[in-house]
Parts: structure tokens; C-alpha cells; sequence
């Protein structure tokens, strides 16, 4: 059974509980029981939930067409790694990049639960044209394997990252 159904099979959904941990993030009460883990996110008239059956998971989405001083966030925000290999990038290619990049890195810190008390620069993002989606950790606070990366397109104009524990918690 998954957690969801045994959540719902003991308690009823009015009498669930919500809790948040020490940064803000909301939880189903663990008092209750097994129960599932969410994130949600909404930008620009898109709303992404994601719910796992207790793996941490995190969500970003964000609009393609939102402008944003890439460059200057890049430089602020992204790891020294990130920021060479967008630092070639046409406008329009930054852009693109930073977006993706941003939501993965938001994605990825909600799914941990720290909000921003983890500096962006702390890790980065590897994105190859045909490889699997990478993370490198500097310094390596967790093994690259423990989590999972998915970047998707809910509308046309959105792209929305999540980022999946690869167990289930352990904390």
C-alpha cells in the first residue's frame, strides 16, 4: 500500500494535520503515521505538485519568457563552475539555460527542506545535451546518487524541474 492510501485509510482528510520543519517547510504531521511527502510551486498561471510515498521531493516551475538579468544572477548566484559554462551563451541561450538551472536549483533546495539556508552556489548543475541530468556538490554535503533529477514542460511557454530523493526518508 502506498502512504497515501494508509494515511487516508486511518484518518479521514479533515483530520489531517500539518506541521513545518525548522525552515519553513510543510509536512503532513508525522504523528499521523506513514504518510506522503509534497511540494508545490505556481509562476506566470501554472501550479506543479508533486507527492512521493515519503521521498523527499521539491518543485520549481517558472516561465521561459520571464526576463531576468541572467548574467548578473548567474554571476551572483550560480557556482563558479556554472557560471564559465553559461558565461559563453548567446542572450537568448542564457536565458534558456539560467531558467532551467534556476528551477532545478530550486527544486533541488526545496526537496531537501533548507530553503536557502544552503547557498545556490554551494552545487551545480551539469547539463550535456544527451546525458542524464548531473549534480556535483562543492563541498559534497550528500552523494550525487541520492537524488533524482526531471525537467518538464507543463505548458508551453513553463519549464518546471523536480527534484526526487532517491529513498525514502531517513532523517
Amino acid at each position: 500500500r502506498t502512504a497515501i492510501a494508509e494515511v487516508h485509510r486511518v484518518l479521514p482528510p479533515a483530520a489531517w494535520r500539518f506541521t513545518r520543519n525548522p525552515h519553513g517547510k510543510p509536512a503532513v504531521d508525522p504523528l499521523l503515521g506513514p504518510a506522503p511527502a509534497f511540494n508545490l510551486a505556481h509562476s506566470a498561471g501554472v501550479a506543479v505538485v508533486a507527492v512521493t510515498g515519503g521521498r523527499d521531493v521539491g518543485v520549481d516551475v517558472e516561465n521561459r519568457d520571464r526576463r531576468v538579468q541572467a548574467a548578473r544572477l548567474v554571476a551572483r548566484f550560480f557556482s563558479p563552475a556554472e557560471a564559465s559554462e553559461l558565461g559563453g551563451l548567446a542572450d537568448a541561450a542564457l536565458q534558456e539555460r539560467f531558467i532551467v538551472t534556476w528551477t532545478l536549483k530550486e527544486a533541488y533546495l526545496k526537496g531537501l527542506g533548507r530553503g536557502l539556508g544552503q547557498p545556490l552556489d554551494s552545487f551545480a548543475f551539469h547539463l550535456t545535451t544527451g546525458e542524464p541530468l548531473g549534480i556535483d556538490f562543492s563541498p559534497a554535503p550528500q552523494d550525487r546518487r541520492e537524488w533524482r533529477f526531471f525537467v518538464v514542460e507543463p505548458r508551453r511557454r513553463s519549464i518546471a524541474s523536480v527534484a526526487v530523493a532517491a529513498t525514502g526518508r531517513g532523517r
